[in-house]
């Protein structure tokens, strides 16, 4: 590796992949942001990149590259299919480690998802070892997305990270949705709801990847990440609702009858997404707390 390496990010005008820039130009190494769009959200310099297109003359810029973290991928579209999935998520992966391998780029880091376990809740704590059954088309695409790095033999080091509900401002996905819920001024019936959720948050996610782009040996292969104390529905609400000024108004209501009503209404990993648990045990080292 030469003194100071240059990252690039996929998927850089994302959610996590404008927190990763923004901590690696704080840690003062070189990056360029790979991204659809040409929005400039942080001072960076930005390349286009299409899932569905990589071709020669866009990748060239991989040339100059030293480690790659992949966070662009097609998330949760409900109307998109199977193949759809696969081109996007699995084939455009394999087609972008072969650049990087033409290229000579050093490492390559990628974010799976916990979703390829394929559970809304669980009694028991997941690890490295649980067995996999993805359900979703995004989970099947990034399990063989997985296989496939952690199956090639070349110079290319490779870091994979499976993630939990990544949390923060603006996040997207449940979290979001969860946010969202929390920043209506009406009453919840949330109090006392204790389960225990493992999350991370983005900065967190941000340090790990900056350390592990800086640092070629590390962290390779596959990994957990998640802060070591899970969250619960109630906690999370509580702190949202403070931090935004908004009343706390959670009131109690019996679990039981919230289940049955959200299953006869079809809703059921609604609630076991709300009021059960799903912790996993985090595999890789956490950054010390400012």
């Amino acid at each position: 590796m030469k003194s100071q390496i240059k990252v690039a990010v996929t998927g850089g005008s994302g959610f996590i992949g404008t927190e990763l820039l923004r901590s690696l130009i704080n840690n003062n190494v070189k990056t360029v942001s790979l991204q659809r769009t040409n929005i400039n959200k942080i001072a960076v310099d930005i390349h286009r990149f299409d899932l569905s297109n990589l071709n020669d003359s866009e990748m060239s810029i991989l040339s100059d590259i030293d480690v790659v973290v992949h966070t662009a991928a097609l998330v949760h579209k409900g109307q998109l299919n199977e193949k759809e999935y696969l081109d996007l998520n699995f084939e455009s992966t394999k087609l972008l480690f072969e650049k990087c391998k033409k290229f000579s780029v050093s490492k390559f880091i990628f974010l799976s998802t916990m979703s390829v376990y394929g559970l809304t809740s669980s009694t028991s704590k997941i690890d490295i070892k649980s067995l996999v059954n993805p359900i979703t088309n995004y989970a099947k695409s990034k399990l063989l997305s997985e296989q496939y790095l952690l199956s090639q033999k070349s110079s290319i080091k490779v870091s994979i990270i499976r993630l939990p509900l990544v949390y923060g401002v603006n996040a997207p996905g449940n979290f979001g949705d969860l946010e969202q819920l929390a920043l209506r001024p009406i009453p919840l019936p949330f109090l006392r709801v204790k389960n225990k959720r493992s999350m991370v948050n983005v900065a967190v996610l941000a340090k790990v990847l900056t350390r592990i782009s800086i640092y070629i040996e590390d962290s390779l292969g596959l990994h957990l990440l998640c802060e070591e104390i899970p969250f619960s529905t109630e906690f999370i609400l509580k702190k949202i609702r403070q931090d935004n000024g908004v009343p706390i108004r959670l009131f109690f209501f019996p679990k039981f009858l919230i289940k049955f009503f959200l299953k006869l209404f079809g809703k059921q990993k609604l609630y076991e997404r709300l009021f059960e648990d799903l912790e996993f045990t985090n595999t890789i080292k956490l950054p010390h707390k400012d």
